[in-house]
């Protein structure tokens, strides 16, 4: 064998070895991948931390400020085996803490005064009561029944109505408003509680109508009515929309010294007034 044939046998050997070498490594390299990727997923789809937000109401649905609440988290010795729990927050209605992910927790309210818990809000009994962090906004509001508490009956909500700009009708239906004048008219306007009862009735124009004596905590509807053939003459006053350009009506409105305003079209010759 001349010296050019041994060179090329051995240079044929490295490179066979070379590509040994290779195919041992490559293997390796993508099954470290395919380990990784997996991990990686497990990670990004692992549950973040929760807000929680803790509140506390009586029968009544009227904030109870101040109610001291506090959460616990097990602690394990060993697999499945409770050993104990830590204090991982405490605080005062209403008020948020921050909840890991992963740890099951217990959420614990205590008396407020006179007041004795009854149950949370989902409907849940149990004071503790147990969660877990999802990563979601979570909110618990706890609801006691206290002794002697009362409804305080000063909620309000005020009516002003107005006329939709048109040239064929007067800007106000008052004597005087912003916009200019008008003959001193007004709309009827009924107020009624959730139950459909009839709570209050009245006139509105640009000056406002005022419904008083009424649960803050509770939700009305307000109902401005159409005037057809208004006064007498040929023409109709219709309700329009609100404000806010909703149009529903009757309108939901809690009684929290709310005021809404209501807007009105002339139609059928409205000959100006």
């Amino acid at each position: 064998m001349s010296s050019l044939q041994r060179i090329g046998s051995s240079e044929n050997g490295h490179g066979s070895a070379r590509l040994l070498g290779l195919l041992v490594i490559f293997p390796l390299l993508a099954l470290t991948v395919m380990a990784v990727a997996p991990l990686e997923a497990a990670h990004a789809q692992a549950p973040s931390s929760s807000v929680v937000t803790v509140n506390a109401v009586n029968q009544f649905g009227e904030a109870l400020p101040g109610d001291y609440y506090i959460v616990f988290h097990a602690v394990y010795y060993g697999p499945f085996i409770a050993q104990g729990e830590d204090v991982v927050a405490t605080g005062v209605t209403s008020s948020t803490f921050t909840a890991a992910a992963g740890p099951g927790y217990t959420l614990q309210v205590y008396a407020y005064g006179s007041c004795v818990f009854s149950h949370w809000k989902d409907g849940a009994l149990s004071d503790p009561v147990t969660f877990a962090a999802t990563g979601a906004a979570l909110s618990f509001t706890a609801v006691y029944n206290c002794v002697g508490a009362v409804i305080e009956n000063n909620g309000t909500i005020t009516i002003y109505d107005h006329r939709t700009p048109q040239s064929n009708w007067a800007p106000c239906f008052a004597l005087v408003c912003d916009l200019g004048t008008g003959p001193g008219a007004s709309m009827y306007v009924a107020l009624y509680d959730s139950a459909g009862t009839v709570v209050g009735t009245g006139f509105s124009n640009e000056n406002g109508l005022t419904f008083t004596g009424l649960n803050p905590s509770a939700t009305y509807f307000l109902y401005p009515s159409d005037c057809d053939l208004c006064h007498g003459s040929t023409h109709d006053v219709l309700f329009s929309r609100w404000g806010d350009g909703n149009t529903t009506r009757p309108l939901a409105v809690t009684a929290n010294d709310t005021s809404v305003n209501a807007w009105y079209i002339c139609t059928n010759t409205c000959g100006g007034v």
